[in-house]
């Protein structure tokens, strides 16, 4: 696997924690994308600081995403895109401020709890590879689908990381 594979961080804590049980595939996978909007967001505001445009009059960081944008990422219908950041604001995964005047909305990606510790790690994720998102031969892939590849992925990754599980041919598999 080459070392510059980019990827979109999936988080583990939106499959561990039974809270979000009941979030679709598709919604989790909405949330990763708006995620890692925010972490550019953030690197951008550390290159310019206050001035930066993606800091908001109370100085807190957003992100925009328009849903066309979403809808061509995920290949989902504009009706599709707004139910799943419903979906995200219900479970308090996300803040959507509408400006108005034909100005995307501004997308506040949220972390889970507080400032207290939990069972669940909200920084521990699966990497996504790009590829799924860009390669028109992966349109088609069910939300479900693309988050297994990312577990499969992980789970492949620690064992070549660990010289675990080589069969007799030295290929490397994964046990789930």
């Amino acid at each position: 696997m080459p070392k510059t594979l980019r990827f979109t961080k999936l988080y583990k804590f939106l499959f561990e924690d039974p809270t979000f049980n009941t979030l679709p595939a598709k919604a989790k996978l909405l949330y990763a994308l708006i995620s890692e909007r925010q972490s550019l967001s953030k690197a951008n505001a550390k290159q310019h600081g206050i001035q930066s445009q993606f800091i908001d009059h109370e100085g807190r960081l957003f992100s925009i995403y328009t849903n066309q944008e979403l809808m061509t990422k995920l290949n989902m219908s504009k009706p599709t895109v707004i139910k799943l950041k419903k979906q995200l604001i219900e479970f308090g995964l996300l803040e959507d401020v509408r400006l108005g005047n034909n100005q995307p909305n501004r997308l506040y990606p949220k972390k889970p709890y507080d400032n207290y510790f939990y069972a669940y790690d909200v920084d521990e994720f699966y990497r996504l590879p790009h590829a799924l998102f860009e390669n028109p031969k992966y349109q088609s892939l069910a939300a479900e689908s693309i988050i297994a590849y990312a577990i499969y992925l992980s789970r492949y990754e620690y064992s070549v990381y660990k010289n675990h599980f080589i069969d007799k041919n030295n290929n490397v598999y994964c046990v789930m």
